[in-house]
């Protein structure tokens, strides 16, 4: 059988897929996402982006400058999106990232929380002093861990400093109580607690980093503690923001508008519901006690634990227990 001398034709192209064009708010939240983290390092690492690890945000005034225009700048990139140019669900998406930013910038520059207020170092976003990701996330080896929190330590110091510039005196009281209660806690918590968590790493440059860099935070902490207890001789009640800007807050941190006077008769009602229900609780939990008396109970600090199991304490638990009043409000008991 003789074979053809005549060649196939060729194929007809395929046709490219068509390339979507790209989404130009999809870009925008991918870019803001990325500058977010970068300006949050350790709400990122809490995130598990560990490129992070170690990091701690810029608290300096000029950081906290530039954080605020960032903020600005991302806002103004989102309003310019025309609610016809986008889905609904990124309508919606637009509204919350702006309704956030407001909330971010109340409290940095309406409130001035940095400059008033130890909480914004210990609860700002979850992007604080809290080491807990590298101690009680099993995310990495022990040694690689240990590295990142010793960095972690290696920063207290610079951000220490930082703190200490920011706060203004006279603060109110409360306040200045948390903030004694909580650094004087990581320098305890550092002191009495993290080394044996890892006391198993067989490094010994890294055990002699993490010495060196521990004690340096637990003076840094400690000072800050000091420092803030010397200044109680002239600490106040001015606590409160105020009504202007406690509606302002309102909206800008909840998007809430309601009349002061309504917004009290609904939380006493809802205190009232809570302090009854703690009340039962205690009344199980530690029959015959106050309930101030059973919540320090509940929060007392728990038998040593198995052996192998790495015992986190809250530096902060003493602040929440010496916030329980001894006595309730009109209207509550």
């Amino acid at each position: 059988m003789a074979c053809s001398s005549e060649e196939a034709p060729p194929l007809a192209p395929v046709p490219a897929a068509p390339v979507a064009s790209p989404d130009p708010w999809v870009e925008f939240i991918d870019r803001e996402l990325e500058a977010h983290l970068a300006a949050h390092p350790a709400w990122a690492v809490s995130q598990g982006r560990h490129e992070y690890d170690g990091q701690l945000p810029d608290w300096s005034e000029a950081g906290l400058k530039r954080e605020a225009a960032r903020l600005k700048a991302a806002r103004r990139a989102a309003r310019a999106f025309a609610s016809e140019t986008l889905r609904p669900e990124q309508q919606y998406q637009r509204d919350y990232f702006i309704s956030r930013i407001d909330h971010d910038l109340f409290w940095l520059e309406k409130a001035r929380w940095p400059m008033r207020n130890p909480q914004f170092y210990l609860g700002w976003m979850s992007d604080s002093l809290d080491p807990s990701p590298y101690l009680t996330l099993d995310y990495a080896p022990p040694a690689e861990r240990m590295a990142a929190f010793t960095r972690y330590l290696e920063a207290i110091p610079e951000a220490a400093k930082h703190i200490r510039a920011n706060l203004r005196m006279p603060m109110p009281e409360s306040w200045l109580q948390l903030g004694v209660d909580a650094f004087g806690g990581y320098a305890s918590y550092f002191r009495d607690e993290v080394p044996a968590a890892w006391a198993a790493v067989d490094d010994s440059a890294l055990q002699q980093r993490f010495s060196a860099a521990n004690a340096r935070a637990i003076a840094a902490m400690q000072g800050l503690a000091d420092w803030l207890e010397s200044s109680r001789n002239i600490a106040d009640q001015n606590f409160a923001l105020g009504e202007a800007l406690y509606k302002e807050m309102l909206w800008d941190t909840e998007r809430v508008r309601i009349d002061l006077e309504t917004l009290e008769q609904l939380a006493r009602r809802d205190m009232a519901r809570n302090v009854a229900a703690l009340r039962q609780a205690c009344g199980a939990f530690a029959p015959g006690r106050e309930i101030p008396d059973c919540v320090a109970q509940m929060a007392a600090p728990t038998p040593t634990p198995h052996k192998g199991m790495l015992r986190v304490s809250w530096p902060g638990a003493l602040v929440v227990i010496s916030s329980v009043p001894r006595s309730l409000p009109p209207s509550v008991g």
